[in-house]
């Protein structure tokens, strides 16, 4: 659960966000040294008007927040359902990746995994197609989601689709937010 910063923590997030007051207090609409005031502990105000501060200061760190588009991986591997499987654990292998995005139609339909195909190595011969070992699609998000949201999604699956109306733009992996921080 997140936590709301308190108001004793307006200078040090103002900084943060590299703004100054004037423009803290801009974008909250109260007056410059209100804000000066609030920061140096001299007055407490008003509940509506704390609340106006937090959320312009909240705003500001979304906007300067890495999007999908820009920490996404744009050259995807990907496979077919009818591939042989062994191919597409072949080209896994040469490109050191976990996981490859299964495209029909230019639309993403499934996933193929180290996980899902080790769940069915019993089963897994030399004529196994992707469409017999692919789970289903992972989620597809807008290039404009950030990176706290993408985090969010990563803690439930293993990579992230980047596109628009079902189709690939591009990936998201755990390896590349760790990469861009």
């Amino acid at each position: 659960m997140e936590v709301d910063p308190e108001l004793s923590e307006v200078k040090q997030l103002r900084k943060r966000a590299g703004l100054t007051q004037q423009q803290l207090a801009q974008a909250a609409g109260v007056s410059q040294s209100l804000i000066a005031k609030i920061e140096a502990g001299h007055v407490d105000p008003s509940f509506s008007v704390g609340k106006r501060i937090l959320a312009a200061l909240k705003s500001c760190e979304q906007e300067q927040e890495p999007t999908a588009k820009e920490l996404m991986q744009t050259h995807v591997v990907q496979c077919k359902k009818e591939e042989p499987l062994a191919r597409v654990i072949a080209r896994m292998k040469k490109h050191g990746i976990s996981a490859v995005p299964v495209v029909e139609d230019k639309r993403v339909v499934g996933l193929v995994s180290e996980r899902g195909i080790i769940e069915q190595l019993g089963s897994i011969t030399a004529t196994t197609r992707v469409a017999e070992v692919m789970s289903d699609a992972p989620p597809i998000i807008p290039v404009q989601t950030p990176r706290s949201v993408l985090a969010s999604l990563l803690q439930h699956f293993g990579l992230l689709i980047v596109g628009e109306r079902g189709t690939c733009r591009g990936v998201v992996t755990k390896a590349d937010l760790l990469g861009k921080l």
